[in-house]
């Protein structure tokens, strides 16, 4: 049963135009922007694209949210990722309507059935899970959407160790099923993809597994969600092409030609690029 959220819960993101440095809803503070240039950053976004080239990235909102940044990420082809429904409602503008419903994807904890609706009023259409009481509310205020399960951290070097074991997650997605909601696919949230593209590996090999489990009990998947991390050119990281050569290995190795749809979500590693 859905229950109301929380008093004094976290608020993110309530005005577009914020200051240098400010609390995100996870609690984290964003790193000051000094000399922001948008159009600096719609290059490194478009570059990044190029080399990404068959897998969506996602805008993190909760990093910078500019309007003008907004408009033209998504001129340049971003999907939007946000963390509530002020983000929601930012980004809902410039999204773009697709059939793979990347446009706009939630990665807020839910937890009111009000704050999805909110969400799915703004247009939101695909929701990241992370137990059954997050399905539940999802099924009940935003019916017919798309819904990833975030699976626990890969090893214990993970940061943000919440979501589901791969036998749970299988669990969770049969349950959205069965509520009515399309499960897609698996999410994760990636912090070592910041020192190195391994990351991606075990990612895409539970990917694999949860996928097969899923196949077993009839639900057919299609989308992996690779979170965030992707380095800042200031990070001193191997080089973008690396990361996409080992996807596309990846991919090859524990799909072969039916290749599962990939999502990234990129924030530092645009607006840190265009830093003064």
């Amino acid at each position: 049963m859905c229950r109301a959220a929380r008093p004094g819960q976290a608020e993110a993101m309530t005005m577009l135009a914020s200051p240098p440095v400010r609390t995100l809803p996870s609690g984290r503070t964003a790193p000051p922007v000094s000399g922001f240039d948008v159009t600096s950053a719609s290059r490194r976004f478009r570059r990044m694209a190029a080399v990404l080239d068959r897998t969506t990235l996602l805008y993190d909102v909760a990093t910078r949210g500019d309007e003008a940044l907004l408009v033209s990420l998504a001129r340049a082809g971003a999907g939007f990722a946000v963390e509530d429904a002020a983000g929601a409602a930012a980004c809902a503008p410039h999204a773009h309507a697709g059939p793979d419903r990347s446009g706009l994807v939630s990665t807020a904890r839910l937890d009111s059935c009000d704050e999805v609706a909110a969400m799915a009023g703004s247009g939101v259409r695909t929701f990241v899970v992370r137990s059954p009481e997050e399905t539940c509310r999802v099924a009940i205020a935003a019916p017919g959407s798309a819904v990833l399960v975030r699976v626990v951290p890969l090893s214990s070097t993970e940061e943000g160790a919440e979501g589901c074991t791969v036998p749970e997650a299988v669990t969770v997605l049969r349950q959205a099923g069965a509520s009515g909601l399309d499960a897609v696919g698996v999410s994760f949230e990636i912090a070592s993809l910041r020192r190195s593209p391994r990351a991606i590996t075990a990612a895409v090999g539970a990917s694999a597994r949860l996928f097969g489990a899923a196949a077993e009990v009839g639900l057919r998947l299609d989308t992996i969600d690779l979170g965030g991390g992707l380095p800042a050119l200031e990070d001193g990281a191997p080089p973008l092409a690396s990361y996409a050569a080992t996807l596309d290995r990846s991919l090859l190795q524990e799909f072969g030609i039916a290749r599962p749809q990939t999502l990234v979500r990129v924030g530092r590693a645009v607006v840190g690029a265009a830093a003064a």
